[in-house]
């Protein structure tokens, strides 16, 4: 395509340019997909492909990929029937609000009645006019939103990565009530994205789950299953929680017989986005004196520490901004109660208490168990107030407690 074609393309706008894409013939090397040219739009970039003999074809649909914090995160447009036509058939799509400066891959896929097959994957990069955001730190209404989008499309991405028998067919309209109306299982968490899709094979249900567990999604470890292999009821897969981004990445599958002897499977991918720290939960500016207090526990004597050297205290301070906080769900927390001379107490509490001076009101304070041990959990979280108002609890109080008896050379930590 000449210069001015591309001119002439640009100035259609996105509608047009849909139209006037043209696949790349050349670039035929899947067995009935090939993948075609992309151009960007302000904010929207069209791709278009071709359908070799199309009367073969059940759907088609566009997959792209991009990463971003660390993580590959994977998108479909939406799915679309193939026309009877023998003939090769031209398709397009629109793939909109991908942040600017992203390098993307995309390639068409097609679903037959023999089974899938993709076209080569090809590239483009979104426009810079809008630079990629920094990975979520402190909380603010964008990184909040950004944090559920993330989940949503890994989500996406996450059921892209299942791997069915080759007869697998997409199952509609799904079953209004059964084993395969809902999610086979439910995180006791909140703040949760679940993507779902279903679909229906020939195989017997245990066959589908000796397939299933012997062809593990990519990157994924089984961490879990339920029914018994002449009887399965679903089988689980999870990946590797991302940092202050997403924690549960779960892929469950699960699987019930059909009235018409087929098999059913659903396939949940449940990611849940991490809730970032809100931007006004930390210690205010002007502390310049940390008081340390724990009492005292059986063999452990009482601690009484007044810090005011503004290295420490600065430290101090940035550790304590620097923690993330617990996250909303379901948390079933054991007694914590121990045995001091005969007597049954709670466990012993160390006490931070910030001060701009001696004798001024406390502007934050935070407190953790002494014993504490990492990795902690919402059973054990860091008490965090300002102005003795609480704010939402914080996560490695552990960490903290261990980095603040480095800074001072003082063991604050107990062994109850």
């Amino acid at each position: 395509m000449d210069g001015g074609g591309l001119g002439r393309m640009f100035a259609l706008g996105v509608v047009g340019l849909v139209a006037a894409l043209s696949p790349n013939a050349g670039a035929a090397t899947g067995v009935s997909a090939r993948t075609g040219r992309a151009a960007v739009v302000g904010r929207a970039t069209a791709v278009a492909g071709t359908l070799d003999d199309a009367s073969q074809v059940a759907r088609w649909y566009f997959e792209y990929r991009y990463t971003a914090y660390g993580m590959t995160f994977s998108f479909t447009s939406p799915a679309r029937r193939a026309s009877a036509a023998a003939a090769d058939q031209p398709v397009s799509a629109v793939l909109k609000d991908i942040a600017g400066g992203r390098r993307c891959r995309y390639r068409l896929v097609v679903q037959t009645r023999g089974g899938s097959a993709v076209g080569r994957w090809r590239r483009f990069t979104t426009s810079s006019a809008g630079a990629p955001p920094p990975p979520p730190s402190l909380a603010t209404p964008a990184t909040v939103a950004m944090s559920q989008q993330a989940a949503v499309t890994q989500a996406n991405g996450l059921l892209g990565e299942l791997v069915l028998p080759p007869d697998a067919t997409v199952l509609t309209p799904p079953p209004p009530a059964g084993a395969l109306a809902g999610p086979p299982l439910i995180p006791g968490v909140f703040d949760l994205a679940d993507q779902d899709s279903l679909w229906q094979l020939t195989e017997t249900p245990s066959d589908v789950f000796s397939f299933l567990k012997a062809h593990p999604p990519a990157g994924s470890t089984q961490n879990g299953s339920a029914g018994t292999d002449a009887e399965p009821v679903y089988v689980s897969f999870a990946w590797p929680s991302a940092a202050g981004l997403l924690n549960i990445r779960w892929l469950v599958v699960g699987l019930a017989a059909l009235s018409d002897g087929l098999t059913g499977v659903r396939a949940d991918a449940q990611v849940q986005w991490i809730a970032p720290r809100p931007a006004g939960e930390v210690v205010p500016a002007g502390v310049h004196e940390v008081d340390i207090t724990r009492p005292r526990s059986g063999p452990n004597q009482a601690l009484a520490l007044r810090v005011t050297q503004a290295t420490q205290v600065s430290t101090m301070v940035s550790l304590i901004d620097e923690l993330p906080t617990t996250q909303p769900g379901i948390v079933n927390c054991p007694a914590r109660i121990v045995s001091v001379n005969g007597r049954l107490v709670g466990p012993a509490t160390i006490a931070f208490t910030f001060y701009a001076s001696a004798g001024r009101p406390a502007l934050a304070s935070a407190s953790e168990l002494a014993d504490v041990t990492e990795p902690t959990t919402s059973c054990e979280p860091l008490d965090f107030s300002l102005d003795g108002t609480p704010q939402t609890p914080l996560l490695e109080g552990a960490a903290f407690l261990e980095a603040v008896q480095q800074l001072l050379g003082v063991p604050l930590a107990t062994a109850n």
